[in-house]
């Protein structure tokens, strides 16, 4: 059931008085976000796309919310969902599944896991009877030194990363986005053939995924 999304009343509860990266919470979708100039200083960007796209949120029974407004905060590991009024960061308990759709791209998925004890989302590049590839991208604010009038000048940056596993009987392994890399871990060297004859580019999702699709059939 397509459940309709009204966001408007959830910011009738904010007043004025709040401080900067002040947070209140926001009926049960998820948790209001406040940016008053905290992030001025901060070089870089935390997040995942350069703009803000329509997704699908998929919660625990199924049910579907669509048409939300959203990106992914790579340094807080959660999705926030844009309105006129502000921001709002999604409670991940509530939706183990966000499609994004990209213009005319096709659309990306991400799944809810936990690892480590904490909760994240994954993009799910390809999952089959036998392996599983997903994309972890994370964000982590760092001070850097930077040319200040004949001196140094220390100021925040964010620097972000996209990390690839490959996962074998539910084991997480961390795997370099290249063919010889993935290959080697697969344990099959009729792989190379298949690369060099289909001219298989794994930075390609499409390439990557024929090529882990042909690996299960052999």
């Amino acid at each position: 059931m397509i459940k309709k999304l009204f966001v408007f009343a959830f910011f009738t509860v904010i007043t004025t008085s709040i401080f900067a990266q002040a947070a209140v919470k926001v009926d049960q979708m998820g948790t209001a976000v406040f940016e008053k100039g905290a992030e001025d200083d901060i070089k870089g960007n935390k997040y995942l796309y350069e703009d803000w796209y329509l997704a699908t949120l998929v919660d625990k029974n199924g049910e579907k919310i669509e048409n939300v407004k959203l990106n992914y905060n790579g340094h807080s590991k959660r999705f926030e969902m844009k309105e006129n009024q502000g921001k709002v960061e999604l409670n991940p308990l509530l939706y183990t599944d966000v499609i994004v759709a990209i213009d005319d791209n096709p659309k990306q998925r991400f799944s809810l896991m936990t690892r480590n004890d904490a909760f994240e989302y994954y993009r799910v590049i390809y999952e089959g009877s036998k392996i599983k590839f997903y994309e972890r991208f994370h964000t982590i604010l760092k001070d850097e030194e930077i040319p200040n009038y004949g001196a140094t000048k220390s100021v925040k940056k964010y620097i972000n990363t996209k990390k690839y596993f490959l996962v074998i009987d539910e084991e997480f392994i961390e795997i370099k986005r290249k063919d010889k890399d993935i290959i080697k871990r697969l344990g099959d060297k009729s792989l190379k053939n298949f690369v060099k004859n289909n001219k298989i580019k794994v930075k390609k999702d499409e390439d990557l995924v024929a090529l882990l699709r042909h690996f299960e059939t052999l």
